[in-house]
């Protein structure tokens, strides 16, 4: 056996440090982890050279937050929503106390509840406080609007009701003050009718013109508005057609002219009866009232179109009729109305009126014609 023994100490094995008394370096502060508080250790071989490594991260390993409050950043979700519903209710509010608007303010109410709703159950639509806001204002508003509708309705049957059967006095039984008529009726006579004439258009055998020349022998009365009936008769007096006017018959002559229209052509007319306004219906002229429509300056012209006939029409009252007019009476060598034609004057104008009458016919040549008014 060999007495050769093996080495020991840092001989024995090759490249490994030697030990350090204890005490020989100042202790260090070590962090074992990211995020884990520093550690006071000294060097020596009892201690160990490496940090332990961080504990590994895993599902179940909690998740570390940054510094400050959870939760505390702005929410990004949209806020256009909300705010739109706000906006509606708070605007459908406004309009609830108004009930004549009811229909508008109940389509902004809705409106704005749905979109309120919409915007708060959905998790992509921010600003769930301005949605819950918009709800609540939306349901106070469609309460407003329906108290104010039941109240208007209310109070409108009420008033109805108070009129018609409460104690107050009704509205119509309140009397009102007389309306002073200054106007007097009756006159002393009642028109006559002087001559009448009908006669079928050259061209169209079932329309027929007439013409009535008219008395007023009261000087100081004129039959206003008054009905004239008018009947076509044949040879055997049997009614062939009717018609009917409104006419103001001033003191002095006039004419009325017109047309009966549907003649049939079997059995042609031959006579006119009028019903004339009586007596009563007279009404009593003012002293400014009193007066006439004067026709002067009579032209008569033939030529192949027709006949014409002008002059002037002149108002001597003082106030002037509503409807001033004339009629032309053209008569044959014999007397007998051949043909009338009836030509409305200016009203309210100038008191004396230019006017031109055209028969479309030419007139014989022998023929003669008379100017009437016709008010």
């Amino acid at each position: 056996m060999s007495d050769e023994q093996p080495p020991s100490g840092p001989d024995r094995y090759p490249g490994a440090r030697a030990p350090q008394p204890s005490g020989s370096r100042p202790p260090r502060l070590v962090q074992p982890s990211p995020g884990a508080p520093p550690v006071q250790i000294a060097d020596g071989y009892d201690t160990p050279r490496y940090a332990p490594p961080p504990p590994p991260r895993g599902w179940g390993s909690p998740r570390r937050l940054p510094p400050g409050p959870a939760g505390s950043g702005p929410d990004p979700r949209p806020r256009a929503l909300a705010v739109t519903a706000l906006v509606l209710a708070a605007v459908g509010v406004l309009l609830a106390f108004l009930p004549v608007l009811g229909f508008l303010t109940g389509l902004l109410l809705l409106a704005g509840l749905v979109c309120a709703l919409v915007a708060l159950v959905s998790p992509r639509q921010g600003g769930k406080g301005l949605s819950i806001a918009a709800l609540i204002t939306s349901v106070l508003g469609g309460v407003v609007a329906v108290a104010g509708v039941l109240i208007s309705v209310f109070f409108v049957g009420f008033g109805g009701l108070w009129g018609m059967g409460g104690e107050s006095r009704p509205a119509e039984s309140i009397p009102s003050p007389p309306v002073q008529d200054e106007r007097v009726y009756g006159a002393a006579e009642a028109p006559l009718v002087l001559e009448a004439a009908a006669a079928p258009f050259p061209n169209d055998d079932d329309v027929w013109w007439y013409t009535v020349i008219v008395d007023n022998p009261n000087a100081d009365a004129v039959f206003e508005d008054s009905l004239v009936d008018l009947e076509l008769t044949d040879a055997d007096g049997g009614v062939v057609a009717i018609t009917s006017d409104y006419v103001s018959l001033y003191p002095g002559t006039s004419a009325i002219s017109g047309y009966f229209i549907g003649v049939p052509s079997d059995a042609p007319g031959t006579d006119v009866t009028v019903g004339l306004p009586p007596a009563e219906d007279g009404r009593l002229l003012d002293a400014e009232e009193l007066g006439a429509l004067v026709v002067s300056d009579v032209q008569t012209t033939t030529d192949e179109i027709g006949t014409t006939v002008t002059g002037t029409a002149t108002v001597t009252s003082a106030v002037a009729p509503a409807y001033p007019a004339v009629t032309v009476v053209a008569r044959d060598a014999t007397g007998t109305i051949i043909a009338a034609q009836w030509h409305p004057l200016e009203p309210g104008g100038d008191p004396s009126s230019p006017f031109e009458v055209v028969f479309y016919e030419p007139l014989p040549a022998d023929a003669t014609v008379e100017v009437y008014p016709s008010l």
